[in-house]
């Protein structure tokens, strides 16, 4: 009777401590739960590649393990960004947490075909000649960890230039006022710094550059709505507000 007693116990216990597991949210067979990973999907299908990727961005900066949401990404970069070393990134990411389950086999061959495209950008034809083939994958190690590593810095710099004031909006705020001087300007204002789209730019390329990451994209687009009917609607030359966090 005691066994029993235990036993139920036991179970209980262990009911328990899944269940925990499960509510905080570090499962990896719980992100294609995700609201925000299946709505990521939804936009990915229905051809919104922007929206998609911004979603996805989310839910790897949410959850501690987010291998599917990477390799969406890296599909994204891949199939639609033309951006072949950040698909390479996060493919490997999606392999660090998977690296032994039966889509990794297409994944290795995503990321080969990532590196192709990338070969295809440099001069001649290196893939052509198999002696400079490891030469190559060095370089295009080392090409992602500088890449990588401007990115950080891009963000480490508009950080430090919101911190100081942008020359174009420190004195956004200033109200003249009769009598001389200058009125406090009000607080709660949102301020902007501005950009100017060049070719090639999407939103999230943008807000890596503002911001050292792609997940800002929406607040750009929500404060450039009077001007963007949608996330595509990017034209070369074009002034946008870049809100400061």
């Amino acid at each position: 009777m005691l066994g029993k007693i235990f036993f139920k116990i036991g179970f209980a216990v262990c009911l328990l401590f899944l269940c925990s597991c499960d509510r905080n949210g570090d499962g990896i067979g719980l992100e294609k739960e995700d609201e925000k990973f299946q709505k990521g999907q939804r936009f990915f299908r229905n051809g919104r590649y922007q929206e998609a990727m911004g979603i996805f961005l989310n839910v790897i900066e949410s959850r501690r393990d987010a291998p599917e949401s990477h390799l969406e990404v890296g599909r994204l970069y891949l199939e639609h960004f033309n951006d072949p070393l950040a698909a390479i990134y996060h493919f490997k990411k999606f392999l660090e947490a998977k690296p032994d389950v039966e889509q990794s086999v297409i994944v290795r061959q995503m990321i080969e075909r990532a590196k192709k495209n990338f070969a295809q950008t440099l001069p001649g034809r290196p893939f052509d000649d198999d002696t400079t083939r490891l030469d190559l994958m060095d370089l295009l190690k080392q090409v992602q960890e500088e890449n990588l590593s401007l990115k950080k810095q891009i963000g480490q710099l508009a950080q430090r230039k919101q911190a100081g004031g942008a020359v174009k909006t420190s004195n956004a705020g200033n109200i003249f006022v009769p009598g001389g001087g200058r009125a406090k300007p009000k607080e709660g204002l949102p301020k902007f710094n501005e950009y100017t789209v060049a070719t090639g730019d999407t939103l999230t390329k943008i807000s890596t550059k503002m911001y050292g990451s792609a997940a800002q994209w929406e607040m750009i687009f929500k404060a450039n709505s009077d001007s963007l009917r949608t996330p595509n609607d990017l034209k070369v030359g074009q002034v946008l507000k870049i809100p400061q966090k």
